[in-house]
């Protein structure tokens, strides 16, 4: 099999998938295969392990300049990536005889590597909103920590989307904490039914470099700066601008898990106290408490916080729910409605600060068994929850 590919198609190409690989036996794969009439670049989730794993593929165009490829190549991307850019004419040429490759004259090593493709890349027109890569960055890389880490807990292990009048609303959970934003978009069907994208495949989409890709391809027309995302029963396509080079996106196949309704988590008791803080002095008690707490995977981490008499105060907890440190670590804080006294994990909350970073939140306590609210005072697209940890 001898073909050639113009070159920067290819280069274009394999730019707009590396955020998506996915490491395998200290390789990243991506696979070049034929497409229609032409030739795709993809990569992707790994053959599943179980039925209830996620299948997903991020693809992008390539075009083909001479030849015809008769069965599917995959490399590591750094090798191809490499071989690509040492050569500075107008096309890559890629020989094979199914056993030795050359890129350019380069000999390059194949992968082996079994992973999921789709039967069907198509998705039912309609159903489609369009949110600007910029904002859809912010939302998840606000909400990602939020998710659950383990891969056994299927229908919240990722980041789950639901359709609004004029929004998309990005929740992630992991049972004890959850945080929940909402993105501008244009809308054309708003009863779309929700969907959870893999965390493989959200963490892609939160990376800076595919925001600047995105950038490039759209050639500054604001008409066109959005990715459009489209379900219909059990795919999702999340696709980009079209550029010279072709159509580029990824692929989800849904695995028709129900993700818990967030709402259902607020508390529908009102708040018996509110307090009024800055992120920034939260986070830095909680990063000045860390050489304090235990050490250890399961060591138990908890903070008394405390607010009364107008302050807010912290305190390292042992294993029994008694203080450690009977003096109270003081945080800066403007303003205390009411009396509370609750345990939380440091960690959850300085996801919270980190997540709403410059700005002041609202700190909404009912008792010691309700779910804690935080609130970025005069926004209301962005709320997370942390479970209080019971006392001892």
């Amino acid at each position: 099999m001898k073909i050639k590919f113009d070159r920067f198609s290819l280069a274009a190409a394999l730019i707009r998938i590396r955020p998506f690989t996915t490491k395998s036996k200290g390789v990243r794969p991506v696979q070049l295969l034929p497409h229609a009439n032409g030739v795709r670049l993809t990569t992707g989730a790994f053959d599943p392990k179980r039925v209830s794993d996620t299948a997903w593929e991020a693809f992008a165009d390539v075009k083909l300049t001479g030849g015809i490829m008769d069965y599917a190549l995959t490399f590591d991307i750094d090798a191809l990536e490499t071989a690509v850019q040492l050569r500075t004419s107008f096309d890559t040429e890629i020989v094979s005889d199914g056993d030795r490759v050359e890129v350019d004259g380069f000999m390059l090593s194949t992968c082996r590597v079994r992973w999921w493709k789709p039967e069907s890349d198509t998705v039912k027109d309609g159903n489609r909103v369009i949110v600007r890569p910029v904002h859809l960055r912010e939302a998840l890389s606000s909400v990602i920590p939020f998710a659950a880490k383990e891969d056994t807990r299927y229908a919240i292990n990722g980041v789950h989307f639901e359709v609004g009048v004029d929004k998309v609303h990005v929740t992630a959970t992991d049972g004890r904490r959850l945080a929940s934003t909402s993105v501008d978009a244009h809308v054309t069907d708003a009863s779309v039914p929700g969907v959870t994208l893999p965390m493989d495949v959200a963490k892609a989409l939160a990376s800076r470099s595919l925001v600047g890709i995105v950038r490039d391809t759209v050639d500054g027309s604001s008409d066109l700066e959005g990715m459009a995302i489209a379900w219909d029963s059990n795919r999702t396509m999340v696709s980009f601008p079209q550029s010279r080079h072709g159509e580029w996106g990824v692929l989800v196949v849904s695995r028709n898990l129900m993700f818990p309704d967030w709402r259902q988590v607020l508390p529908k008791e009102p708040a018996e106290a509110v307090a009024r803080v800055a992120s920034s002095n939260l986070g830095g008690a909680m990063k000045g408490l860390k050489p304090l707490l235990p050490k250890g995977k399961d060591a138990f981490r908890a903070v008394r916080l405390a607010g009364a008499y107008g302050a807010l105060s912290l305190a390292v907890l042992q294993g029994d729910g008694s203080e450690e440190h009977p003096v109270p670590f003081k945080v800066p804080t403007q303003a205390i409605y009411g009396d509370f006294d609750v345990n939380v994990n440091p960690d959850y909350v300085a996801d919270v600060a980190k997540a709403t970073k410059g700005k002041d939140l609202s700190v909404s306590v009912v008792d010691d068994r309700t779910p804690i609210v935080f609130r970025p005072v005069g926004d209301d697209r962005f709320l997370a929850v942390v479970m209080p940890i019971a006392s001892a």
